[in-house]
């Protein structure tokens, strides 16, 4: 007994009444080789008596493409070799070769292979189209192994940071190659938006969605995921990685607020007082600090004040004699 095949090789069969020699089935890509797929005698109504012979033979099989709904390698390519076998007293359609939809077609909806064949000595010329069907057998697939971008932390709230140029790819047809994100491991830093313009170009981006401080959270870590739409999704994920640029927005803090020194008027001058010690939150040059005693041209003409700073390591000196009289006040 022959077994055809099962619900995933299921065939579609049209017949045109009018053109009796040309009829079509529908087969999903990525079949086993050598399963049977449709009986060519129970289709034309062939007696299936053994002793009345019917030869089958395949005559040509072209691959057609429909360019117009997209891109192809070609429009039509004839395989000497064959897709297809038909068994020639049984008239059993079978796959002789991997078929590979993607490969086969690209992004064409319209693909089809014709085959011509005779069903007899004595019968007419018959052409069959077999409609190769996706199947949803590939994942979205980035462009890089992992995405980092560097922003700065200033950036408002609501800031969009374009992604589009790491956004995934899926050579599969229809549905299933159509692609939605998700933001996995995030904070509440970030979200993630997906949206398509008015002229129907899909975007998508990064909106920051609370505010950024480089001191808090120097690199955001998160996972960005891409599934398809199609039966049975595919999916894939990359790290996305946020790396915020350093702002010059924090002040020097000093360690105390206040800084007490006592003197006796004879210290002599060049004599270390005290340290002052600041440090500042910020990063680089950005949190280097220096230090300067702040006083106008007429003050250091008359001697204020008597004291100086080294602006590197915030040592006070003494800079000249003290007088009692002057410099107490």
């Amino acid at each position: 007994m022959q077994l055809f095949c099962n619900l995933s090789l299921l065939v579609v069969i049209i017949v045109s009444s009018a053109v009796a020699a040309h009829f079509n089935i529908s087969l999903e890509e990525e079949q086993q080789i050598g399963v049977p797929i449709i009986d060519l005698r129970k289709v034309l109504n062939l007696s299936t008596n053994p002793t009345k012979k019917t030869e089958f033979k395949i005559l040509e099989q072209t691959l057609h493409v429909d360019r117009s709904s997209g891109l192809a390698p070609s429009s039509r390519v004839t395989d000497q070799t064959g897709w297809f076998k038909i068994e020639q007293s049984t008239g059993i359609l079978s796959q002789t070769k991997r078929i590979d939809r993607d490969l086969l077609c690209g992004k064409v909806e319209l693909c089809f292979i014709q085959i011509i064949f005779l069903p007899g000595l004595y019968m007419s010329v018959m052409h069959l189209d077999v409609y190769i069907k996706d199947l949803n057998d590939n994942s979205p697939c980035f462009p890089s192994p992992s995405i980092e971008i560097n922003v700065s932390e200033d950036l408002e709230v609501n800031h969009e940071i374009s992604l589009d140029r790491y956004k995934a790819t899926d050579v599969d047809l229809g549905n299933n190659s159509m692609i939605q994100y998700t933001l996995l491991h995030h904070d509440v830093f970030f979200k993630a938006r997906q949206y398509r313009d008015p002229v129907g170009h899909e975007h998508l981006s990064l909106v920051v969605s609370h505010i950024l401080d480089y001191e808090q959270t120097k690199v955001h870590r998160m996972l960005l995921l891409a599934s398809d739409m199609g039966t049975s999704s595919q999916s894939s994920s990359v790290p996305l990685l946020i790396h915020l640029i350093d702002e010059n927005d924090n002040k020097p803090n000093f360690e105390k607020t206040l800084y007490d020194v006592y003197l006796s008027e004879n210290t002599p001058p060049g004599e270390i007082l005290t340290r002052v010690q600041a440090s500042d939150r910020d990063s680089g040059d950005l949190g280097y600090v220096h230090y300067v005693i702040p006083a106008s041209d007429q003050d250091r003409r008359e001697g204020y004040p008597p004291v100086s700073v080294n602006e590197t390591t915030g040592t006070v000196s003494l800079c000249e004699k003290l007088d009692y009289h002057v410099h107490n006040e």
